[in-house]
């Protein structure tokens, strides 16, 4: 579709948009906030200085961006197992692990069915429009089929502030939680693998490289938890469980350095030789997982 010209547009006025008022903090944002205050102020910075940070900060953010966020809710979460039952229960999928195209309505296998089965409060139309706007499902003929095991939050912008403020609060327990004593409380897993000399042309393939891998160790852990769950005595206590894989650039690029590294008069970097490697492997400086907790 062509873009209106500027003719079209002034006999068409802008609609004037409401400005909702700033949402009063959710369990979860107060959680993520007293953890981050926690964490800073165990590395000794003053908790005055602190308070000014932030209020320095929310100072200058503008109105209109409190304005669009609708808070935090677990209905996401919820929404998100139904495909996770999708590629996992019996007679959802194909013998191939691929997940058969179900109907809207009807008894199981249906969508339906799935919204039954995951509970928590969770509602049909609630699960449809959040599986729908984040394009988790395309349709084939009557029936809707997953596009991928995993949620992409980027072209729904509600979902997607949701999903970070849950993010953030996870990520931010599981560090609170470590800065206790090892006897009265063991470690959660928190491991990272830093590089401080990434070379810059690599960024992008490296980038696609972590989808690809992350994404593979990210569904076979779904799977197992799921499967630990299908074990579970009946009555038996229960707790949310979250594993995260998030990659992390630094805040800024060194300056290029052509000192043995190519042609002396034009820094041109020397032709590898062989078959590319993965990104990682066969490397004598790569770097070993350090652990940080």
């Amino acid at each position: 579709m062509s873009r209106p010209s500027a003719r079209v547009r002034a006999r068409n006025p802008r609609k004037k948009t409401e400005q909702r008022k700033a949402r009063s903090l959710d369990p979860l944002a107060r959680e993520a906030i007293d953890c981050l205050a926690s964490i800073v102020a165990r590395c000794g910075y003053s908790p005055d200085e602190v308070w000014r940070r932030v209020k320095w900060k929310c100072d200058r953010i503008p109105k209109s961006v409190t304005a669009q966020g609708n808070g935090t809710s677990r209905t996401a979460d919820a929404a998100a197992h139904i495909l996770t039952l999708w590629f996992n229960e019996r007679g959802y999928a194909f013998p191939n692990g691929e997940p058969r195209p179900l109907p809207e309505r009807g008894p199981a296998p249906s969508i339906e069915a799935l919204v039954q089965r995951v509970g928590a409060n969770l509602t049909h139309d609630v699960a449809m429009k959040y599986l729908l706007d984040t394009r988790s499902l395309r349709k084939v003929e009557s029936r809707y089929v997953p596009r991928t095991e995993l949620v992409s939050h980027r072209g729904n912008p509600d979902s997607q502030r949701a999903h970070h403020m849950r993010t953030l609060a996870d990520f931010l327990r599981t560090l609170e939680h470590n800065t206790q004593p090892r006897r009265s409380a063991p470690s959660w897993f928190q491991f990272a693998a830093d590089n401080h000399e990434f070379p810059v042309s690599e960024r992008h393939a490296f980038h696609a490289y972590m989808m690809k891998s992350g994404s593979a160790f990210l569904k076979d852990k779904d799977s197992v938890m799921y499967r630990l769950a299908q074990r579970r005595r009946p009555g038996g206590r229960t707790v949310p469980m979250t594993v995260c894989v998030y990659l992390s650039e630094g805040p800024g690029e060194s300056k290029p350095d052509n000192v043995g590294r190519g042609n002396r008069t034009t820094g041109a970097p020397r032709p590898l030789a062989g078959k590319p490697k993965e990104p990682g492997r066969g490397s004598r400086d790569a770097n070993r997982p350090k652990r940080v907790v």
